[in-house]
């Protein structure tokens, strides 16, 4: 059986939840400023996800110093201030200093918390107010790139159709670092046997990871918490070190917001497939603050996390195999030694029973999906080279 033909008898199960895999891979648009003159994003363009994100860098070396900020009316200050208007305005400040090591900033802005426009009626319409980038001081060029990210939503958790599965020799560990709980998945930094749990290798050429955890034992925090990701690639100098952070570069992560029990994804996407050649930093990160140290056990007053599976989208070009048969496409070669290795300690129930030999893996269900789509996204292994 072909490969495309095995896709395409699952597209159709897999519609529900596949708009976050699109979503994270959408274009970002840029605009250079050359000029003392800033420009508006359009309420129009605020669709399809909760937060906007913007970046902002130098394209200028030398002593330069340009600098302005991203502002929009906030609901929450209206609200806060009694419905007035005039006192909603908010924003967020950046400055390009090449020479001070400053030459880039991310910011991001809660789409959900611009209001809508009125139409002439005085009713709100669908259509969100404009987000401006204003332009304070001039003296180099810079590029201004702004994209909306769809946050991710709790059960969905499959695998674009091209992904694959590394190995995992554990399911992690939680622990205190930073004043927040995390669980490492790569960490070359910390020398603890469970600060990484897969081989950096695995990850060459990806240009998307899937973290799939689960929480149990919620009840035990009581309080929805989120989670997101830090990472780092030093060989492609990409990373994602929080919210904020001017070393930020080439990342975009899409967390997820716990409220219950359950199968969770946090998407980290890359501009470009990362090499994994140098150090590679994969850690989940949570926003509970330390109040004591987590033994990962009910009781101790912080939800149970472990990673279930670490999916992988990669960038490298596919092998050309035009000039093979049907026969040697659907055959899985004894040695293959993929990246999707399925022997990952996950703590979900196998999906490959009952599914023929066709050189299709399939990715894990979420539990909370599973009784209502009784299927799973199709994931081609590769071979590595």
């Amino acid at each position: 059986m072909k490969l495309k033909k095995t896709l395409a008898c699952v597209a159709a199960a897999a519609v529900a939840v596949s708009s976050l895999a699109l979503s994270a891979f959408a274009e970002a648009t840029e605009v250079k400023i050359t000029e003392k003159q800033g420009f508006n994003i359009a309420g129009k363009e605020l669709v399809g996800g909760d937060t906007l994100k913007v970046t902002i860098t130098s394209l200028k070396d030398g002593d330069n110093f340009t600098n302005g900020c991203v502002g929009h009316n906030s609901l929450a200050l209206i609200e806060e201030n009694g419905g007035d208007t005039s006192k909603g305005w908010t924003q967020e400040a950046w400055d390009m200093q090449p020479t001070a090591d400053n030459g880039s900033k991310e910011i991001t802005v809660d789409i959900n918390d611009i209001p809508f426009v009125n139409d002439d009626a005085g009713n709100p319409t669908e259509v969100r107010e404009d987000v401006q980038v204003q332009v304070w001081w001039y003296d180099g060029d810079v590029s201004v790139t702004y994209e909306v990210v769809a946050a991710a939503t709790p059960g969905m958790t499959e695998l674009p159709d091209d992904a694959y599965r590394v190995k995992l020799t554990s399911t992690g560990v939680v622990t205190a670092e930073g004043g927040v709980y995390r669980v490492n998945i790569s960490n070359p930094y910390n020398d603890s046997e469970e600060a990484t749990i897969l081989d950096k290798a695995d990850l060459a050429g990806a240009v998307a990871i899937g973290i799939h955890f689960d929480v149990a034992e919620f009840d035990d925090y009581g309080e929805a918490f989120n989670v997101t990701a830090i990472t780092e690639d030093t060989a492609t100098k990409q990373a994602y070190w929080g919210e904020g952070n001017a070393a930020n570069n080439g990342v975009t992560i899409t967390p997820a917001t716990v409220d219950k029990d359950g199968d969770y994804i946090v998407w980290v996407v890359f501009d470009q497939p990362i090499e994994a050649t140098e150090n590679v930093v994969l850690a989940l990160i949570t926003d509970i603050p330390e109040v004591k140290t987590s033994t990962n056990e009910p009781g101790d007053g912080v939800p149970v996390i472990t990673v279930s599976e670490v999916g992988v989208q990669d960038g490298t070009p596919a092998e050309d195999n035009s000039s093979e048969d049907d026969t040697s496409k659907d055959d899985t070669s004894k040695d293959d030694t993929s990246k999707g290795d399925t022997s990952t300690p996950t703590t979900g129930d196998s999906k490959d029973d009952g599914v023929p030999d066709t050189g299709v893996t399939l990715a894990v269900v979420p539990t909370v999906l599973a009784a209502a789509a009784l299927v799973g996204a199709a994931v081609a292994t590769k071979k590595r080279k």
